[in-house]
Formats: structure tokens, C-alpha cells, sequence
């Protein structure tokens, strides 16, 4: 069995492993749709590693999840994340796809159901029932600093988002006792958890083979 697979810069693939983004952007569509592995590449976002120092935009929108980065990602105290230990070339979580939806103007009339920008908000229109929201509107502006929300970009829709130390990525371990990684997972046996799992990315849409 495989994961299909995508690949996002650092940050962002602890940004979607600890809940915080939950809108990964790209500049082309997929039919996909399902459980997602999300991989962290090797090489940073432009401009976002130092972030963690220093008084810039990103660091004022970021200051309240600086903590959380730095938390131990599995609970057990064996790993920690800061700018210098994050987790690259690694498959932090997996998440499920649940909708990709085209990013417009805050300015469209009649806009499709979007991602639609402004110039310093961010709106869900038409949100789809799953979403877990009841208006058709929804602010979404904290999801800015995450992604590049250029109209006539994608915004993939991510959720029920579980780290690897949470749900093993390998499909095999799928629907099996909570406990049952920490002695008997093909992935991560010996390990105790499910640690970041070291893997090659790729370009586009790709496939983990455990």
C-alpha cells in the first residue's frame, strides 16, 4: 500500500502537523481526494527561516505559536522542535483532503465556492457542510501568513490533520489499536511512537511507498 503524498517547505509542514495551517496553496488543482501524507522538505520557505528571532511581520503574526513549535511533538520528551531540530526530508502528519477550491478576488461578483483574498482578509465563501461550519462565510484571515493566496492559485483544504506521532503514515497501520505502533508497526517498530519518518520527496502529487 501507498500515501499519496505532497511535499511543503519548512515551515510549513510543522505548521500543518501542529493544526496551525489547515490551507496548503498551489498553483495547480488536483481530483484527489482523501488521506494526504504531508512531507517536509529539505530547504526552507523564502524569508521564513529566521523567523523564530527577530521583530519582523512574520514573527508578530507567529508569536503566539512560537511555544508551540518548541513543544516536544510526541509527548515523550525525545523530541523537540526549534528552528535548528525541525524536522526535514521527513513525513510529519497526514491529513485528510477534503475539497480544493480555486483562490479569487475579495472583489469577484458572484465568485464560485473560493478561497477569496482581500487585502488584509481571508474568506471561505459557499463553505461546503463537511467544513464543520453552518454560515457560507467564513474568516479564515489567520491562514494568510501560510501560503500564497495569489487569485487564480488553489487553496487545498486540509483536515482531521493527525502528526505522525498520532497516526502512522503507513496505510497498513490504519484502523489498528492506538498502541499498536509501539511494538508492532513495520514503519516505526522499535521506536516506541511514530517519530518524523525520513523520506526522499517529490514533485506535484506523489506516492510514499512504506
Amino acid at each position: 500500500m501507498s500515501l499519496p503524498t505532497i511535499t511543503l517547505q519548512a515551515p510549513y509542514g510543522s505548521l500543518v502537523a501542529k493544526g496551525k495551517k489547515t490551507i496548503e496553496t498551489r498553483s495547480w488543482s488536483t481530483s484527489y481526494r482523501g488521506r494526504l501524507g504531508i512531507h517536509q522538505g529539505k530547504t526552507w520557505a523564502p524569508g521564513w527561516r529566521g523567523w523564530f528571532d527577530g521583530d519582523d511581520w512574520r514573527c508578530s503574526a507567529l508569536d503566539d505559536i512560537g511555544a508551540d513549535l518548541n513543544e516536544d511533538v510526541n509527548g515523550s520528551g525525545s523530541y523537540r522542535v526549534d528552528r535548528y531540530t525541525l524536522p526535514l526530508g521527513a513525513l510529519v502528519a497526514t491529513a485528510e483532503l477534503v475539497d480544493v477550491v480555486p483562490i479569487c478576488s475579495i472583489e469577484d461578483e458572484d465568485p464560485p465556492p473560493c478561497v477569496a483574498v482581500g487585502a488584509t482578509d481571508l474568506t471561505l465563501w459557499e463553505v461546503p457542510d463537511y467544513w464543520h461550519h453552518e454560515s457560507d462565510e467564513v474568516d479564515i484571515s489567520h491562514q494568510l501568513p501560510f501560503g500564497d493566496f495569489t487569485p487564480g492559485r488553489y487553496a487545498w483544504l486540509l483536515d482531521d490533520i493527525k502528526p505522525t506521532t498520532e497516526r502512522c503514515p503507513n496505510p497498513a497501520c490504519w484502523g489498528r489499536p492506538a498502541n499498536y505502533i509501539a511494538f508492532a508497526c513495520p514503519t516505526c517498530e522499535g521506536a516506541g511512537h511514530c517519530p518524523p519518518i525520513p523520506a526522499k520527496g517529490r514533485q506535484r502529487l506523489w506516492r510514499w511507498e512504506p
